[in-house]
């Protein structure tokens, strides 16, 4: 479990209910299953948190943005973007497009559920 501060609340998180985390600006969204959390901790802290939490199973695939790479459901090369089974949509960095082809085998040879 993880410990998020935002403004005045604490919130206790699975890792694993993280679909993907956001920067804008000075603060970083964390979309969850059923909720969004907005922290004022930058998304390098917290990239580096999640992947003490499962390196596995977080990739930064943008520089503002960090995916849990259980919720990726297709990744268009072409038009560098992940599908992801929420709905959402995601730019992929041209530069780190072969390292998530990678890191997407990796996960998928530890989780072959």
């Amino acid at each position: 479990m993880l410990k998020i501060k935002d403004k005045n609340i604490i919130h206790i998180i699975d890792p694993n209910d993280i679909i993907f985390c956001q920067s804008k600006g000075n603060y970083t969204f964390l979309i969850l299953r059923d909720k969004k959390v907005l922290t004022y901790q930058s998304l390098k802290n917290l990239a580096s948190v999640l992947y003490n939490f499962n390196s596995s199973l977080f990739f930064r695939c943008h520089n503002s943005f960090v995916v849990n790479i259980a919720c990726i459901l297709e990744i268009d090369i072409k038009s560098n973007k992940l599908h992801l089974d929420n709905g959402e949509v995601l730019p992929i960095s041209k530069s780190k497009k072969k390292k998530l082809e990678i890191a997407l085998e990796i996960f998928l040879r530890r989780n072959p559920d």
